[in-house]
């Protein structure tokens, strides 16, 4: 391993370090020296890139889903409409798009807890809760919640 504070020499005179045997460089350098290789052979549009990245970063994600909490907690006729198609009331705040298509939104009450538990797979939902398991760390889900699975996307209910 390279000693901390001593500089490696750049690849192909870019300011981008080279790999130490046995030493994997940051994620986000080896991303960026992808990125530049790509964009050196004219494989990839940076300007596309760009837009790409953005999208991901501020246009889908679980903010998009906390502001659909917030209104219907905040306006009775949106939290209806939510309820009776969730899809549609969710598209008015303009999260609509690819795996967005079909929506379901469920209550909690007081006496059903629902459980939405999400494999990840093809259903979902990006525009509203953003990049999936690879983005966030595996967590168990605790509670009294039982282990049932019916398909994707399925909710379970606890009592």
């Amino acid at each position: 391993m390279a000693e901390p504070g001593v500089e490696r020499p750049g690849l192909r005179g870019s300011p981008l370090p080279v790999a130490v045997p046995g030493e994997r460089l940051p994620a986000a350098l080896r991303t960026e020296a992808l990125e530049q290789l790509l964009t050196e052979r004219g494989l990839i549009d940076p300007k596309l890139m760009n837009g790409i990245i953005t999208t991901y970063e501020t246009g889908v994600g679980p903010l998009n889903g906390a502001k659909v909490v917030a209104k219907a907690r905040t306006d009775p006729e949106y939290r209806r409409r939510l309820l009776e198609d969730g899809t549609a009331a969710i598209k008015e705040l303009g999260f609509s798009g690819q795996q967005g298509e079909y929506i379901v939104v469920v209550e909690n009450t007081a006496s059903t807890h629902n459980v939405v538990v999400c494999t990840l797979c093809s259903c979902y939902p990006w525009p509203v809760l953003g990049g999936g398991r690879a983005r966030r760390p595996a967590r168990r889900v605790g509670g009294r919640g039982h282990r049932t699975h019916e398909g994707p996307g399925a909710t379970s209910r606890g009592p």
